[in-house]
C-alpha cells in the first residue's frame, strides 16, 4: 500500500480513487454492522445468562433453607451459577465502548481553500484517494475492536456451555 506521502505526490485517476473509496467505505459499513450485530447478540444473552444465573443462584440460596441436604449438594449449583455470571459479565464487557471508525470525512477535509474551490477534477480524485487512505486505518481500528466482541461473545458462550456440564458433573460426583 502507498504511503500517505506517495499518495499526495501521485497523479490519481478519478475512475479508480471513486471505486476504491466506493470499495473502502463498503467494508467500514461492514465493520460498523459488524458491530451492531455483535452488541444486539451480547445484549439478549445478557438478558437470559442474567436470569439462568438468578435462577440458580435463587435454588442454591433455597438449598440452604432445608437442613436435610447436605453442603455438597448446594455447590454444584453455586458453581454453575457462577459460571453463568461470568458468562453474562463477558456479553457486558461487549456494550463497553471501543473505537470505531466514521463512515464520513470531517468537513475540516474539503473546507480549504484548493479543494472547495479546484477548478478540475484531479483534486476530486486526490480527496478520495485520500479518505480511502483513511478508511483503511479506519478500518483497521473497527476490525480490532471486533475481534475483542468477538472474543468475549466466544468466552460468554463457553461458560453458559460449560454450566449444564459442571452442574452435572458436580452432582454426579457428589
Amino acid at each position: 500500500m502507498m504511503t500517505l506521502q506517495e499518495l499526495q505526490k501521485a497523479k490519481v485517476n478519478l475512475t479508480i480513487a471513486r471505486e476504491a473509496y466506493d470499495q473502502a467505505e463498503k467494508r467500514l459499513a461492514d465493520t460498523l454492522e459488524t458491530k451492531k450485530a455483535f452488541e444486539q447478540k451480547a445484549t439478549t444473552l445478557l438478558g437470559v445468562y442474567a436470569t439462568i444465573s438468578l435462577a440458580l443462584s435463587g435454588g442454591g440460596a433455597a438449598l440452604v433453607q432445608n437442613p436435610t441436604l447436605l453442603l455438597h449438594h448446594r455447590w454444584p449449583i453455586w458453581t454453575a451459577a457462577a459460571l453463568m455470571m461470568v458468562g453474562a459479565a463477558c456479553f457486558a464487557g461487549v456494550m463497553i465502548d471501543q473505537q470505531y471508525g466514521a463512515i464520513g470525512s470531517d468537513p475540516d477535509m474539503w473546507l480549504n481553500s484548493g479543494t472547495i474551490d479546484a477548478k478540475d477534477d484531479g483534486k476530486l480524485a486526490e480527496m478520495l484517494a485520500l479518505i480511502t487512505f483513511y478508511h483503511k486505518k479506519r478500518i483497521s481500528v473497527g476490525t480490532r475492536s471486533n475481534k475483542t466482541k468477538a472474543c468475549l461473545i466466544r468466552a460468554g458462550v463457553i461458560c453458559g456451555v460449560a454450566a449444564p456440564l459442571v452442574l452435572l458433573a458436580l452432582v454426579c460426583a457428589s
